[in-house]
């Protein structure tokens, strides 16, 4: 196994990252949503996890019932960080918060 490298990097459409590698497999965490596991693979090699690049699959109405009319709620893909159990709102209001404080600065 080799040195452990954690570095910031753009990767795909997901903006910035953290890439997290021992030189034979690396871990992608996105910064700008989530936070989430969107990359695990061999070095090079195929992502394990599912991503949604088209942002294809979501749920508008489910978004439009708490977030207000024209939201829409996106899978993404890959592997959601969440506290446990689960309970609104506290699970999801940092989420909730950090998010409309990024779409209002993009």
């Amino acid at each position: 196994m080799g040195k452990i490298t954690v570095e910031e990097k753009v990767y795909g459409t997901w903006g910035n990252c953290v890439r997290i590698s021992n030189g034979e497999v690396e871990l992608y965490v996105t910064v700008e949503i989530g936070p989430r596991i969107i990359r695990f693979a061999r070095v090079g090699g195929p992502n394990i996890m599912f991503e949604d690049t088209e942002r294809s699959f979501g749920n508008s109405t489910e978004a439009m019932n708490f977030f207000g009319e024209g939201s829409k709620w996106y899978i993404y893909g890959g592997h959601r960080f969440w506290q446990a159990p689960e309970a609104l709102p506290r699970t999801y209001l940092k989420t909730i918060l950090w998010n409309l404080k990024f779409l209002k600065t993009a």
